[in-house]
């Protein structure tokens, strides 16, 4: 179980992770964090659950939740426009390759929520908004395997997983890496709220994988094969197909294919 006396004692955020609600065990961090903000929780407000029972991706695919994991949602209410939350999926992204990276380890990011290590997911990112002619809040769900031992991922999976405690060779502490996370979530969020988005897309870009790589995307209705050439500043991927045309992606399941 998490030592949430200990996880308090070593943030140094304002107010992202002052509010925490923690479960043994949930359905969805995120449909727990979104009912809690319907009810008029504040900003900065913390799910964290053990374990989850459907815990899920985009698309809503399951996501494989290990109780040797870190599973927890954030609540946020800015005052941007809707346009912009797109933006916040790079805004946890770099938190969390941050977070990963002061471990000595390789974060890399591939679009547009996916956390690898040396190829392999060792976590993801869900962003959930609630609108009523604008936005009223969004809700940003972060999934890491920490200490989640090679063996114990699925089969379906265990190839193309890892974790922290597998890359690192020993295990973590999941109230630090949950502290490192947030404080970083506050830092890089602080910035968003300033409008300091170029300095943000820049970051993001640097620990993106995808960028130069052969990809196919599987969006609805479609396949789509090119080479990933940029991200533009509301996170739409742009490719370059084997004609020559630019096309920009919002959403889709990203593949690297080797080259």
């Amino acid at each position: 179980m998490i030592d949430l006396k200990l996880l308090e004692s070593c943030l140094k955020t304002r107010y992202i992770g002052r509010r925490i609600y923690h479960f043994d065990s949930l359905p969805s961090t995120n449909d727990e964090a979104k009912s809690l903000a319907r009810g008029g929780e504040e900003e900065g407000a913390v799910v964290i659950a053990e374990r989850q029972t459907h815990g899920r991706g985009r698309y809503d695919h399951l996501w494989f939740s290990s109780p040797h994991g870190l599973h927890l949602s954030i609540i946020l209410r800015p005052q941007v426009n809707i346009t912009r939350v797109t933006r916040l999926v790079m805004v946890a992204g770099v938190a969390a390759a941050r977070a990963i990276s002061s471990y000595g380890l390789d974060a890399r990011i591939k679009w547009s929520n996916d956390l690898l290590i040396h190829e392999r997911k060792v976590g993801g990112i869900l962003t959930e908004v609630d609108t009523d002619g604008g936005m009223e809040f969004c809700i940003v769900g972060i999934g890491i395997n920490l200490n989640v031992r090679h063996d114990e991922f699925p089969d379906e999976i265990r190839d193309i997983a890892t974790s922290i405690m597998e890359e690192l060779g020993e295990e973590v502490s999941r109230e630090e890496f949950a502290c490192r996370l947030l404080n970083e979530f506050e830092d890089v969020y602080d910035s968003f709220k300033a409008e300091a988005c170029d300095e943000i897309m820049s970051e993001w870009r640097r620990y993106c994988s995808t960028i130069g790589r052969l990809v196919r995307i599987r969006t609805v209705g479609e396949t789509i094969e090119g080479e990933a050439v940029g991200v533009d500043r509301e996170g739409a991927l742009i490719l370059e197909l084997p004609n020559g045309r630019l096309m920009k992606v919002v959403s889709g399941e990203c593949t690297h294919l080797w080259r």
